[in-house]
């Protein structure tokens, strides 16, 4: 049994080294890791250059393509019989591969993730997050209750829900849709152990979204949950990617226009404009865009 840990890393100069330790010091040895850096503007490359270790397996992009064209580069050069997904400001546990490896093998699961223990940017632990072990059960009321980068999956997921969709390149959430699509199709639960170290770095690719790209991604992946919970078939996986767009936007204009006293113009006109360009034959967006002028 063979693992293969996909790493992206970017401006991680301060944590990278840390991160790939925590994975080579592992209880279980069989696996590989996949790392990246993705046009760092600090050491973070010339860092991963230097480990010497042989199975640390070096993809750097020459430019800077971004978390999820990253990901999706090192899971398709994957070998391992199962993918993990560790951040490079990130840290695992020394059992962390046998206990999520025992733990879907004697569970009969596809895919598992952890709890998580949040640390600081020094390695402080804050907050223990205690995830349910049931996904689905959260999912049903709306709620996503993982964390992605705990995740244990067999490889033949990827084969089947395929890697993280570009509908999300550069807005994030990719990896929320994605669990999604696993879930309702594969057997996943969460591991009620603390198996993964989650920095809170406020310089991470995770928290460098603009508040109305999170917004609108996040509305995106509870849009499409919704419909399959309605026994849809998704946007996504019919090809309509600005019809899911065009809703999403008209449902964060809808949210705004509303509520009057928390109105912030420079963002209901952008999502107008946004609306107009992503269809701008639609009698409805014409009307909404109006509206929004008339304030």
């Amino acid at each position: 049994m063979t693992f293969s840990i996909i790493i992206p890393a970017y401006n991680a100069e301060n944590y990278v080294q840390q991160s790939v330790n925590s994975i080579l010091n592992q209880t279980r040895g069989d696996f590989e890791i996949l790392i990246a850096d993705d046009g760092s503007r600090d050491n973070t490359k010339k860092l991963i250059d230097e480990m010497s270790d042989t199975r640390i397996k070096k993809h750097h992009n020459d430019k800077n393509q971004g978390y999820l064209k990253t990901c999706n580069k090192l899971m398709a050069l994957a070998k391992g019989d199962f993918l993990v997904f560790q951040d490079s400001d990130d840290l695992s546990a020394p059992n962390r591969l046998e206990e999520q490896y025992e733990f879907i093998r004697q569970n009969n699961l596809d895919a598992c993730g952890t709890w998580v223990q949040r640390i600081d940017s020094h390695g402080n632990n804050t907050t223990l997050e205690q995830l349910p072990i049931n996904i689905n059960e959260g999912l049903a009321e709306g709620k996503f209750n993982f964390v992605a980068g705990t995740f244990m999956v067999h490889r033949y997921l990827i084969d089947s829900v395929g890697l993280y969709h570009s509908y999300f390149d550069r807005i994030g959430f990719e990896d929320y849709y994605w669990t999604v699509l696993i879930a309702f199709n594969f057997r996943i639960q969460n591991l009620p152990l603390p198996l993964y170290m989650y920095r809170e770095n406020f310089e991470s690719v995770s928290n460098n979204f603009s508040t109305l790209d999170k917004e609108f991604s996040f509305r995106s992946v509870l849009y499409l949950l919704n419909q399959k919970l309605a026994g849809l078939t998704d946007y996504l996986e019919e090809n309509k990617e600005k019809k899911l767009k065009e809703e999403v936007l008209k449902i964060m204009l809808s949210s705004r226009l509303d509520n009057r006293n928390s109105l912030n113009k420079q963002e209901v006109k952008k999502l107008s404009i946004d609306l107009l360009k992503n269809n701008p034959i639609s009698l409805l967006n014409w009307k909404i865009a109006l509206k929004q002028a008339l304030i």
